[in-house]
């Protein structure tokens, strides 16, 4: 829950700082949101909308998640004119602590279930109601391992964030390090669709957004410094 306050705290800090309140209040009416200015105000009104997006967001798979996000970074970027850059640096520690909640519920389905293993660790389940996972085999709990990946993640994201940096410089990194750690995984999971040329899809997604983030690294490395927050 700490973490959690956290993070809805460190979206309002910086949403303030880069939406102003009429325009904020506009894009509570874009949205389609109502707001009691003593209960709950625009602003709130916003990081909540944005909590949500990122936690449906989080359930979908390693490319769906980069299509959304960077769509909707986009999308708000271009409405309220704001730094791309800025904005999905912004954006990349919640993307990273939405993610390793949203695993948290796919352990709880049994979906996304990893591969047979007898090792002290390994997860059996009993029932496929929510998913069909393989029954009473102990299997990797490649959920467990993504939720992990991504909270380190998110704990890295956002001592950098609060340190100085270049813009860009923080999805950058979300996209280098996730990439890397999705790639790793993959080889514990089970993979219904089959693979291409020895790789699941996901990894060949993984290798393009790890190029991507790389690249962006570099880019931003020719940057002069922002400003410390």
């Amino acid at each position: 829950m700490a973490t959690f306050s956290a993070a809805l705290r460190h979206v309002k800090e910086h949403l303030d700082r880069l939406v102003p309140e009429d325009q904020v209040r506009q894009l509570c009416r874009d949205l389609g949101y109502r707001w009691r200015d003593r209960v709950l105000g625009p602003a709130v009104t916003v990081q909540l909308f944005l909590l949500q997006l990122l936690a449906r967001v989080s359930m979908r798979g390693v490319g769906r998640v980069a299509e959304l996000s960077v769509t909707a970074q986009a999308v708000c970027a271009a409405k309220m004119r704001l730094p791309l850059a800025t904005t999905a640096d912004v954006f990349a520690p919640g993307i990273a602590l939405g993610h390793g909640i949203g695993r948290l519920g796919c352990f709880s389905a049994g979906c996304c279930w990893g591969v047979e293993c007898h090792l002290p660790w390994a997860v059996t389940f009993h029932s496929d109601a929510a998913a069909p996972v393989p029954l009473n085999v102990p299997l990797h709990p490649a959920q467990l391992y993504e939720t992990g990946v991504n909270l380190i993640i998110f704990t890295i994201l956002y001592r950098m964030f609060n340190r100085s940096h270049r813009a860009g410089e923080i999805i950058g990194w979300y996209l280098v390090l996730y990439s890397i750690a999705r790639f790793i995984i993959e080889f514990f999971r089970n993979h219904e669709q089959g693979l291409i040329a020895g790789l699941s899809l996901t990894q060949w997604i993984a290798l393009g957004l790890l190029a991507l983030g790389a690249a962006i690294l570099v880019r931003v490395r020719q940057v002069q410094l922002a400003p410390q927050h």
